[in-house]
């Protein structure tokens, strides 16, 4: 077995939890966990294991925060990037919702019509 090059100390270790208090992300957080925990001598199954990630994963996580620090463990997502909505579109669909019953949006063909008890009639 290899000996492990790549350790972290309790001064490097505190950036980590607080990076992990601060994000929002699941991936980030899984990232930042991930190599926090392989640089604490945790066991790489052991990790694998918790994160349901591959051994190359973790690998290529290490190597780009030996490489760049935890600013290469963001998520490169931003909330606007992620959306398939234009900001006027996200504003047209607000607007809709709150102003319409989807009956009223709704071709005939693909409405539901319920009876009084909330069930399908046919």
């Amino acid at each position: 077995m290899a000996k492990r090059h790549f350790q972290l100390n309790d001064q490097e270790i505190e950036p980590f939890r607080q990076a992990e208090q601060r994000t929002r992300d699941v991936h980030e957080l899984k990232r930042l966990q991930a190599v926090r925990l392989y640089g604490t001598g945790m066991s790489m199954k052991q990790i694998m294991d918790i994160h349901n990630c591959g051994e190359s994963s973790i690998r290529e996580w290490v190597q780009k925060y030996q490489q760049a620090g935890l600013s290469a463990l963001r998520s490169n997502w931003s909330t606007q990037n992620a959306s398939k909505l234009t900001s006027e579109q996200q504003a047209d669909l607000r607007t809709r919702l709150h102003e319409y019953h989807p009956d009223q949006l709704l071709p005939a063909e693909v409405r539901v019509v319920k009876d009084a008890f909330g069930r399908s009639a046919t």
